[in-house]
């Protein structure tokens, strides 16, 4: 209930409605009392706009309710984007999640463990001890010497198998 009511509160604070009538001198208790009362809007919906009446309190809890996601994907050979969506509608939703959005790097990092076995001629699946903190390997120089070259004479016979 805590994180809720610090989540709408943010909201409520971050509002243009909020910040207008701050500069305008209300109090606490003023606006508190307008963005409870029903007003006319427009809201958004994924069938279109739709013209309703609900208070500004009960708008933030709905637009809460959507889930907000960005998508940028880029060519790895030259940088070109190839696709960028940075929400679902700009126009009720005025922030680009590709840009703006945080973002939450847990399921990269599996990316980034693989190419690092591929380097060291690894399966992707196989364990490795690495110190990823100093980016030493506890394999010495005899042992990586020879995954590199299993993985070369690999890549030549075109059976991919390390």
């Amino acid at each position: 209930a805590r994180q809720y009511n610090d989540i709408m509160g943010r909201s409520v604070k971050q509002s243009e409605r909020y910040r207008l009538m701050k500069e305008a001198g209300a109090s606490y208790d003023e606006i508190h009392k307008a963005f409870n009362m029903p007003t006319k809007m427009s809201i958004f919906t994924y069938h279109g706009e739709v013209d309703t009446t609900m208070s500004p309190i009960d708008s933030i809890k709905y637009y809460k309710s959507f889930l907000r996601c960005g998508f940028m994907s880029m060519s790895p050979q030259n940088g070109a984007v190839k696709a960028y969506v940075g929400g679902m509608n700009f126009v009720h939703f005025n922030y680009d999640m590709c840009v703006e959005g945080r973002r939450q790097v847990g399921s990269t990092i599996p990316l980034f463990s693989c190419h690092g076995k591929r380097i060291l001629a690894m399966r992707p699946c196989a364990k490795c001890a690495t110190d990823i903190y100093r980016g030493r390997t506890t394999m010495d120089s005899t042992q990586l010497q020879q995954k590199k070259i299993r993985r070369e004479r690999h890549s030549e016979m075109g059976t991919g198998a390390v």
